[in-house]
């Protein structure tokens, strides 16, 4: 394989990453609404309120990567935040939020584990936002997968290396 096609391969798998995570987070919080709303007799909430941002977000995340996969550069600037979002995995008391699309491995740090540090691989999307008295532990982690794709689209992106976005067939 060229060096050309090296490259575009590379933000091919991104897009795919982007668009099959999007895919799976809009079905899965669609589902999720859906179900909400039978056991509520159909009437609002916030958690219906919080499906709506969750479908948002991953139907952000799938347009995103079509854009990607068609070669726009608006769409790398795109990819960069959204992979930039899924890096943290932040667990405070009171507080946790992680999200991610396509997969993730994250390395953790777990204040009431008696190990302390652990791994966590899952394919598919999560959104996880949530405010509760119930979250007692500390938990800080990072979704190695985020980092890199983040640091490949970065290079990628890098005016340093002359007509990189043309040869990845972003522009």
């Amino acid at each position: 394989m060229s060096k050309d096609n090296t490259g575009k391969f590379g933000v091919r798998v991104v897009s795919l990453l982007l668009i099959a995570g999007g895919i799976v987070g809009l079905v899965t919080v669609i589902w999720s609404e859906i179900s909400l709303l039978q056991q509520t007799g159909f009437r609002p909430s916030s958690m219906a309120a919080f499906f709506g941002a969750g479908a948002v977000l991953f139907g952000f995340s799938t347009w995103t990567g079509v854009d990607l996969w068609r070669g726009k550069p608006s769409a790398l600037r795109r990819a960069k935040v959204l992979f930039a979002a899924q890096i943290p995995y932040i667990s405070l008391p009171g507080f946790v939020c992680q999200f991610f699309t396509g997969f993730m491995f994250t390395i953790f740090f777990n204040s009431a584990s008696a190990s302390r540090f652990g791994l966590a691989f899952r394919f598919g999307s999560y959104l996880r936002f949530w405010i509760s008295s119930a979250i007692e532990n500390l938990v800080l982690g990072v979704n190695v997968v985020a980092v890199i794709v983040l640091i490949y689209l970065i290079r990628v992106a890098s005016p340093e290396h002359g007509k990189k976005q043309e040869r990845f067939g972003l522009i």
